[in-house]
């Protein structure tokens, strides 16, 4: 944030925006906008998250990304997506990233949900198997992808840094 010279940051699909409030408590004077999409989880954040300089409601699946600027300086702007990828398919997040670009995002920082790994597919398969012996029904729960497959989605349109390390999970800038 410091070196790029990053003066805002909106944050999209924050859940219940953990990430973001530890973001608040180390740089308080960043600007800090957070969206979700249900109304109720709007309305409950704005009463716990008094520390966030903005709230709203939005939908990521939206046309219209310009939301995410609001007048910053698209250089100085940071969208972070973090842990989302596992609600989109492909064809969501691709075009969710064309939207972000035609709208002038210029930075965005990617944390993944998860990836899948041939240890994580042969976990799944054997979990699936038990479950199906067991009579026990198994429902969708998000998309995962290979560490290869993301990059294909913003390669077109934005210049990627090589995966961060966030924590214990992976990152694209």
């Amino acid at each position: 944030i410091e070196r790029l010279g990053i003066t805002s940051v909106f944050s999209a699909g924050v859940g219940g925006a953990g990430l973001e409030y530890q973001i608040k408590k180390l740089k308080p004077d960043l600007r800090l906008v957070c969206s979700e999409y249900p109304p109720v989880s709007v309305n409950a954040l704005k009463k716990v998250f008094v520390e966030c300089d903005s709230i709203l409601l939005f939908d990521m699946k939206s046309r219209d990304w310009s939301v995410a600027l609001d007048g910053a300086d698209a250089k100085k702007q940071l969208v972070l997506l973090n842990r989302i990828d596992i609600d989109f398919s492909n064809d969501e997040l691709r075009e969710m990233l064309q939207r972000m670009y035609g709208s002038g995002i210029r930075n965005i920082l990617f944390i993944l949900c998860g990836r899948i790994t041939a240890r994580g597919i042969l976990n799944r398969l054997f979990r699936r198997l038990m479950w199906r012996l067991h009579g026990m029904p198994y429902a969708f729960a998000g998309y995962l992808r290979t560490k290869q497959t993301f990059p294909m989605f913003w390669q077109s349109l934005y210049q990627s840094s090589d995966t961060l390390p966030f924590l214990f999970l992976l990152s694209f800038f």
